[in-house]
């Protein structure tokens, strides 16, 4: 008899032992996350993460100033636009999905050395396809900073869709 109490309380101290493991364990993780520094944002903003691009970036307004003197084009770069989505009037749409295609459609109106600022729905987007272009020796090409959010804000104007 004096056998088997002596294996009962062996077993429930080491079931014991076992629970304050595991309590230490949880509270040792928990102070973990806890003092662990804050972790990048899923969509950084750019003050926290800056994507390597080799575009300058342009201001809506200096972009709005260029586009009134007529010395520069413009091209959407955003994908999948419904016919009546606006955009800047005369833009050319070249995507990087479509980019070969939209580049043959778009040939005869836009030359390596023209300028030219890119917009679209994010900047990586629109880098990609500035990128494109730098590789085929467009060499003026800039970044609409804020895309068509901040060129709105901006004053400046916007079609109806349709063709530019």
């Amino acid at each position: 008899m004096s056998g088997r109490l002596a294996a009962g309380g062996a077993c429930s101290r080491t079931l014991a032992e076992a629970g304050l493991l595991v309590a230490l364990t949880l509270v040792a993780a928990a102070a973990s996350w806890a003092l662990r520094p804050p972790r990048l944002p899923l969509a950084a903003e750019r003050s926290v993460y800056e994507f390597e691009r080799k575009q300058p970036l342009i201001g809506a307004e200096a972009a709005l100033a260029r586009y009134e003197a007529g010395s520069h084009l413009f091209v959407d770069t955003r994908a999948g636009l419904a016919a009546d989505a606006p955009r800047i009037p005369g833009a050319l749409a070249i995507t990087s999905a479509g980019f070969a295609d939209e580049l043959a459609a778009v040939i005869d109106f836009i030359a390596p050395e023209d300028p030219i600022v890119l917009y679209g729905d994010g900047l990586q987007a629109t880098a990609a396809v500035a990128g494109q272009l730098a590789a085929r020796g467009y060499t003026q090409l800039s970044l609409l900073d804020g895309g068509l959010a901040a060129w709105r804000a901006a004053g400046g104007p916007l079609s109806d869709g349709g063709a530019p």
